[in-house]
């Protein structure tokens, strides 16, 4: 059994400026203080003689919120491509401004998948990455994770977003793959087997 932690990002910079993806930007002082209480929250929940592995991204705010927790725990952070965000192609980088402005109709279609109104197969942007991509990375490295070990793995909202519709059961090209919104220090906590799949989940986004 192999027991994870999801945990989007403590704010950061990029939230203020209403950046969509991107390299990212440094915590706010909010977001310090997010990451803080999720320390508390996990202190709570994790036996300290467990095994602790924290695996996060390549991206200023998921490797700032992952040192703070791993610095608490006394252990090292791993870079791990598998978490990497979902490739926005054209969009990436950009402030909601300057897609509407630039992209009017990738701005209504991101506007339509964030109000739920389609879902993934339906997001059609130059350059977007295949749902189907981060999907197989993602999915594949839970598998392929050691046993007997808590994973703390801080991600962006687009891998949260893939993490809350496999806790459900939606798959890519179902039609029931859609957005979620996922606040800040949104969490999702479950336990998998390579046997059995997801159990014990708990969600708090």
């Amino acid at each position: 059994m192999k027991h994870f932690v999801f945990l989007r990002h403590a704010e950061s910079e990029k939230n203020i400026k209403d950046i969509t993806g991107g390299k990212g930007e440094p915590l706010t002082e909010k977001g310090i203080k997010e990451t803080d209480l999720f320390i508390n929250y996990l202190s709570g929940i994790v036996d300290s003689k467990c095994n602790i592995i924290c695996m996060t991204s390549n991206t200023k705010q998921t490797i700032q919120t992952a040192k703070l927790i791993s610095d608490y725990f006394g252990v090292e952070v791993l870079i791990n491509d598998a978490f990497q965000p979902i490739g926005l192609g054209c969009l990436d980088g950009l402030t909601t401004d300057e897609i509407k402005k630039n992209h009017p109709n990738y701005y209504l279609i991101l506007r339509d998948w964030r109000k739920k109104k389609i879902d993934v197969t339906k997001l059609k942007i130059d350059g977007i990455e295949s749902p189907i991509v981060p999907w197989k990375r993602v999915i594949n490295c839970l598998y392929e994770l050691e046993d007997d070990t808590t994973y703390f793995i801080v991600c962006t909202r687009s891998i949260m977003v893939l993490i809350y519709n496999y806790v459900n059961g939606n798959e890519p090209f179902s039609g029931s793959y859609c957005h979620h919104d996922i606040k800040n220090c949104g969490k999702i906590v479950f336990d998998y087997s390579n046997k059995s799949g997801v159990s014990n989940v708990v969600i708090d986004v």
